[in-house]
Parts: structure tokens; sequence; C-alpha cells
């Protein structure tokens, strides 16, 4: 694992929104932004999963208690 597994619920919000932002969003160059700002709060989308990752999978893992949200 790269990341983290631990965030604050406004880290939590934050990743969501750009989760979110990186499903409507196409190309690379695009998508690079949103990755870089997503790994600079400790997320990895590679350490959860593939390309495709969304926010459903982000919540789900929460429940699941692979991601914690503190706070």
């Amino acid at each position: 694992m790269q990341g983290k597994d631990t965030f604050t619920q406004a880290d939590a919000s934050r990743i969501r929104y750009l989760l979110y932002k990186k499903v409507q969003q196409s190309g690379k160059a695009w998508k690079k932004p949103i990755r870089d700002e997503l790994r600079s709060m400790g997320f990895y989308i590679s350490d959860y999963g593939g390309y495709a990752f969304t926010v459903e999978d982000f919540d789900r893992l929460v429940i699941k208690g692979r991601i914690k949200i503190v706070g």
C-alpha cells in the first residue's frame, strides 16, 4: 500500500468530489491533475482497485472497513 487508509471527514468529501470529477473528464491530460491531488492527500486508487475506481467503490470500501473515516 502506497497511501493511507484513514481519512478525515473533510478529506473523504474531497476524495469523493475528485473521484466524481475524474469520471466526468476525458483524456489523460485532464485526469492527471485530479490523480495528483488525490495522491497528495494520501489516496492512491491503485491501492484499492483499478483505473475505473468510482465514488461508489470508495463508499463500498468505507462500509467494508478497508477505508476508515475519522473525526
